[in-house]
């Protein structure tokens, strides 16, 4: 970019901001940010988008106007260098329950890719910073305008599994809700208060129990309530009663405070039980009642007996739990999705067992496609992934279980990046250290073992 041309934008973006009330360091930061996404790519226009001055100026403004702290300038954070990738959608909403879920902003190639999407309380005050939606926890709340911004994160076997349908349209359907999910945290249990003595027990059918972690069962044994009271180091419950049932097996009851549901999401548990003695599986059984308004949590340990008292132990209570209503309703979102364009390279190179056979290069990850040399051997190239850039500038991205995907005759990993690229100004890919130099024809190779950087055309005035 010209000093001139730069000058140019400088100017235009002073005019654009003229009417809008801003401090000078927020003025200046606004325009030195301007001038490093205009710098993104020497020669010309950014590789995706060319923003002209207006629009540009629209889309750092758009915090200063707003309150702060704000959804929008915590998604802007959260994008960070891809906010200029990111699709904006408009208009995509549903509204069920009195909470309408609406579509921000979306950032995907055809590996992969995160919608984000905020959720707003028309009614009351049921969200919160620890609300989660359809398993996605929330990623920041604001408490004035009572909305959440939450995450759907997908892969390329999801978009293919019909998220995304052959029109290029993505499919977001939800249909719950949960206004705050707690974590209990390691809660350490009262254990002298444990002794060899019989509990009172009841006898409950599968119609008065909740569902726990698992179905109720036709008779469910669990300790009469509040025989060994004693708070714990959390508000979300204490201990109701702990010892051992009428036929001798273990149970740790727990009584939940008001509004606390343990059913919905996660589940409570302890540490894994001490013992001196040998024992290949320790049962549990998890039983979900109410007793004169009150909610409780049993756990029935089937092979810790009387009988082996004193020969274990149980140190703390684990788990999360909902605290408020859970709300159930259909939303369901639809909108064209914009994927990032990307550069296929072609190759034919052996690493580790496996003949590596593309590369797939977007502004936000690269794909690794191989077959395996020999199916008896499967191999797994889980190394990190450095990309070489024309300027010398290099992106490392970790190797995560998580983007690997495999069949019978090979495998696929997907690295997702830190930052954005440009796939055209990518001159070289290490898996490892092994080293595959990316030619202009969108071939690579040959591969050798990286004993020092690879040679860098210099950066260019």
């Amino acid at each position: 970019m010209t000093g001139k041309n730069r000058q140019t934008l400088h100017d235009a973006l002073e005019a654009e901001l003229a009417p809008v009330r801003l401090s000078a360091s927020r003025k200046a930061a606004i325009l030195a940010a301007a001038g490093e996404a205009r710098s993104a790519r020497r020669g010309g226009r950014p590789w995706r988008v060319g923003l002209t001055a207006a629009a540009l100026c629209a889309a750092l403004v758009m915090t200063a106007v707003a309150a702060s702290p704000s959804l929008r300038e915590a998604l802007a954070h959260m994008l960070g260098g891809f906010e200029p990738y990111a699709q904006e959608v408009e208009g995509v909403a549903a509204t069920d329950q009195g909470i309408r879920l609406r579509v921000v902003r979306a950032l995907a190639d055809e590996n992969g890719g995160t919608v984000y999407l905020e959720a707003e309380d028309l009614t009351g005050d049921r969200l919160s910073g620890e609300s989660v939606l359809g398993g996605n926890s929330c990623l920041a709340y604001d408490s004035q305008s009572r909305t959440a911004l939450f995450a759907e994160t997908f892969r390329a076997v999801e978009m293919d599994l019909g998220l995304v349908d052959g029109e290029k349209t993505m499919n977001l359907e939800y249909s719950w809700l949960l206004p705050a999910v707690k974590n209990v945290g390691q809660t350490p249990l009262p254990w002298k208060l444990v002794t060899g003595e019989r509990l009172d027990t009841l006898t409950l059918a599968a119609e008065d129990c909740q569902w726990g972690s698992s179905a109720p069962r036709a008779e469910n044994t669990v300790l009469a309530p509040e025989q060994t009271p004693a708070e714990l180091d959390t508000g979300l419950l204490s201990l109701s009663s702990m010892g051992f049932d009428d036929t001798g097996s273990f149970h740790i009851q727990l009584h939940l405070a008001d509004g606390v549901n343990p059913n919905w999401y996660g589940g409570l548990y302890t540490t894994c039980p001490e013992i001196v003695w040998d024992l290949e599986q320790i049962p549990e059984l998890h039983t979900v009642f109410t007793q004169d308004g009150v909610t409780y949590y049993d756990i029935c340990f089937v092979e810790l007996t009387a009988e082996r008292f004193g020969q274990f132990r149980i140190r703390d209570l684990l788990g999360t739990v909902v605290v408020g209503e859970p709300i159930e309703g259909s939303w369901t979102l639809s909108f064209p999705l914009e994927l990032l364009p990307s550069r296929t390279v072609a190759l034919e190179e052996e690493l580790n067992g496996q003949i590596v056979e593309q590369l797939t290069i977007s502004a936000t990850s690269v794909k690794k496609q191989a077959r395996f040399a020999d199916q008896a051997h499967k191999t797994v190239l889980g190394y990190p992934l450095t990309v070489y850039l024309t300027d010398g500038s290099m992106v490392t991205a970790p190797y995560e279980d998580s983007g690997r995907t495999w069949t019978r005759t090979g495998e696929s990993i997907v690295w997702p990046l830190p930052w954005a690229i440009d796939p055209a100004e990518v001159v070289g890919i290490a898996i490892g250290q092994w080293y595959l130099p990316i030619n202009p024809d969108d071939t690579a190779g040959p591969g050798h073992w990286l004993e020092e950087l690879p040679a860098q055309e210099p950066p260019s005035d």
